[in-house]
């Protein structure tokens, strides 16, 4: 896919819960690969994902908050048709407004939520959803808590029983937290082939890891 201007100046901080932390790991981002259909609000926020390359390694730590954000190990011709069961309890994570409001309320600790993931033939999932095949739902419909603003582009997870996998990326909503309107992810299932395909070929050596 496409690959920004690395000169763009982005860097990435991680092992940080509070704003002020300071003991904190941070890495230049050299590469961004953009996905090659994503055009944005015109077309729906379709293929809103990309993939940020590091100019170092992290070596993971529990203590510090640094673990592995998996997608499904195992392989097969079905699993791009995958979707996550009706009312799975998913979890999302970020920095984002805490309240749908102006001026912004911003948090200075990370934030999560649990939300509930909607059957894409839900009325109120499809008053929302611009490609289902692509894109899921996942909220309560009496609305209350909600991915917001700051939140795009981060990470939601489901727990497996034995790791935590991410299974989609805050895309966007009408809103926050509104009644009848829950929150729209990628759905990252959809594309691990486009995904494995950047790790294979951007670093020979590089197989995907799973946890054991």
């Amino acid at each position: 896919g496409p690959v920004s201007n690395p000169s763009v100046g982005f860097s990435v901080v991680v092992g940080m819960t509070h704003i002020s932390d300071s003991e904190v790991i941070q890495r230049t981002v050299d590469r961004i690969y953009i996905h090659p259909n994503y055009i944005g609000p015109e077309d729906g926020y379709r293929h809103d994902i990309a993939l940020l390359h590091i100019n170092e390694s992290l070596v993971f730590d529990p203590d510090r908050f640094l673990t592995k954000s998996c997608i499904h190990p195992v392989r097969s011709p079905t699993l791009n048709d995958e979707y996550i069961e009706n009312n799975t309890p998913l979890t999302v994570i970020g920095w984002g407004n805490l309240h749908e409001s102006w001026p912004p309320i911003m948090p200075t600790t990370l934030q999560q939520v649990v939300v509930y993931a909607m059957d894409n033939d839900d009325p109120i999932c499809r008053g929302s959803i611009n490609d289902s095949q692509i894109q899921f739902c996942a909220g309560l419909p009496e609305g209350g808590k909600d991915s917001c603003k700051g939140d795009s582009g981060g990470p939601i997870f489901q727990w497996t029983g034995q790791y935590w996998e991410q299974v989609g990326i805050v895309s966007y909503g009408n809103g926050c937290a509104r009644p009848g309107r829950p929150g729209i992810y990628t759905r990252l299932s959809y594309y691990y082939d486009w995904i494995n395909n950047i790790l294979k070929n951007d670093n020979e050596h590089l197989e995907p890891v799973f946890p054991s």
